[in-house]
């Protein structure tokens, strides 16, 4: 089995499911001024062996820090020694060699896999204009560009061999080993806004999905005209309610 994928097992079909949830669908918008200011002072911060990230890295550890405050009910004053796992989607299309043509239209994606202090995560989740943790946000941020790093195009054509010699990819997935349910997916890139659909539509105002029936883990959407960047989440009402209140605080809302 190559680096990056996993046979994941069939689930029990006679197991109870459970009960459904009051889930909420919510966008958060994130500003793009405030990222990239904060980019210069988290770069300062770095742990050895990572020389720099970027504010996608930023974003993706101030919103893996508000799932864990959101969804951790229970306040638990011990957390130094403990650790989160977290799943990414890593854009391929410019780590193969030569590069995807800019034209390709299929997705290009690898999963991997992303490990970082909970006490780090928690400041992060709780940070206010007056309390803000840089060494955490440097930790979870390095960790996550440490994580992108390892993907390349290598990988990604082991993958892709592996995947075209099965005769049966039902329960192949993406993502080493224990794939953890935390999972941040980023469109930011994809240059929507920019995109003339003719005379009949013209440019586009907004992206949106429908309400999600299912929990759904962030999203980042497509960066905004002026930059700022929307994510959707799909948490049961209480877990929403809790990530707004940290929203409203926070130095990086837009």
């Amino acid at each position: 089995m190559p680096l990056l994928l996993h046979k994941e097992e069939s689930s029990n079909s006679a197991s109870q499911p459970s009960k459904p949830l009051n889930l909420e669908t919510h966008f958060f918008r994130y500003s793009a001024q405030y990222l990239e200011g904060l980019k210069v002072e988290v770069n300062k911060y770095l742990p050895e062996g990572t020389t720099w990230v970027s504010t996608s890295d930023i974003l993706t550890a101030i919103l893996w820090g508000s799932i864990v405050h959101s969804e951790d009910a229970i306040a638990n004053d011990d957390v130094a020694d403990e650790t989160c796992l977290m799943r990414i989607a890593v854009n391929c299309r410019n780590r193969f060699n030569p590069p995807l043509p800019k034209n390709y239209l299929g997705a290009a994606f690898g999963v991997t896999l992303v490990n970082a202090k909970k006490a780090d995560l928690i400041a992060i989740g709780t940070a206010t204009e007056q309390i803000l943790s840089l060494p955490a946000i440097a930790n979870v941020a390095a960790s996550v560009r440490q994580s992108v790093n390892s993907m390349d195009g290598d990988k990604m054509k082991a993958i892709v061999k592996h995947l075209t010699s099965q005769q049966d990819v039902t329960n192949l997935k993406l993502c080493q080993e224990p794939a953890p349910r935390v999972a941040v997916v980023s469109w930011a890139d994809q240059g929507v806004y920019e995109l003339d659909w003719g005379a009949e539509l013209g440019h586009c105002e907004a992206v949106r999905l429908p309400s999600f029936k299912a929990k759904r883990y962030p999203v980042v959407f497509p960066r905004l005209p002026n930059g700022d960047l929307e994510v959707l989440v799909s948490f049961d009402t209480e877990t929403v309610k809790r990530w707004k209140a940290a929203y409203d605080v926070s130095p990086w809302k837009a």
